[in-house]
């Protein structure tokens, strides 16, 4: 079973002025994974904040937490397979 993040299916759904959600899953698997991203309605109305800025940065970070998942994936499964 691969158990790697498939960095292609982060994808994200505006739920409101305020929040968001992404979802992700690995490769090869039918769980998608979800995460909400709220921002608050004040920082919303008084130009502070916007939810699409948020929501890229998040996936941005997401993207980078799983890159390193998956390198870490793999250097463990040569390791494996060299012992």
């Amino acid at each position: 079973m691969n158990n790697k993040w498939d960095l292609d299916s982060i994808d994200y759904q505006i739920n409101w002025f305020t929040s968001s959600t992404i979802t992700y899953k690995k490769h090869g698997s039918n769980t998608v994974h979800k995460m909400k991203v709220k921002i608050k309605l004040l920082e919303y109305l008084f130009m502070n904040k916007n939810i699409h800025i948020e929501t890229t940065e998040m996936i941005e970070g997401l993207r980078e937490v799983m890159k390193k998942e998956n390198m870490l994936a793999t250097a463990t499964n040569y390791y494996k397979s060299i012992v």
